[in-house]
């Protein structure tokens, strides 16, 4: 049996009185994958928030399988002046973003005679830092960006267009 990554049982959304949905039971198992597919307005976005647990239903119950990671781009996104394809498609999973700075910080630590000429300081940057490279592990981190290049090939984009702004 595969295992359940995600279950909506009989949840309602509705938005200044309009029925989004209602009664909705789905679930996402491993391994599988999953289209969405339908008209403008029909609540594609809003089953997304759902299921990211950016929103709660008005009935019924969800379930996310604890510590699944989840990226995705708003419809509008706004992106910052300068901002790139790639490093736009980058931000799909803030988590590694987040590891990331924190392994950085934590290696300019390293390299800090402050750190470095005290053991014990030393032995603490160290474990917060295999600690934070085992998070990073798990998260798939080490092969991200490798992961997202490719599904910016198969977008269509050309290696020369991860450069253009996406402005």
């Amino acid at each position: 049996m595969a295992e359940i990554l995600v279950n909506l049982d009989k949840v309602s959304v509705s938005f200044a009185g309009r029925v989004i949905f209602s009664g909705l039971s789905w679930e996402i198992q491993a391994g599988q994958r999953v289209g969405l597919v339908g008209p403008n307005g029909a609540g594609k976005s809003t089953l997304l928030k759902l299921i990211a647990q950016e929103l709660s239903p008005d009935e019924g119950n969800t379930f996310r399988l604890s510590g699944l990671t989840w990226g995705r781009l708003a419809q509008e996104p706004v992106m910052p002046e300068g901002e790139t394809v790639l490093s736009a498609a980058m931000t799909g999973v803030p988590a590694i973003a987040a590891i990331e700075q924190t392994l950085a910080n934590l290696e300019a630590q390293m390299g800090d005679p402050a750190v470095y000429e005290q053991p014990a300081v030393l032995a603490r940057v160290l474990a917060a830092h295999e600690k934070a490279l085992a998070h990073y592990d798990l998260q798939d981190g080490p092969r991200y960006a490798s992961r997202v290049k490719d599904v910016l090939s198969r977008l269509g984009f050309d290696q020369s267009q991860w450069a253009t702004p996406v402005k």
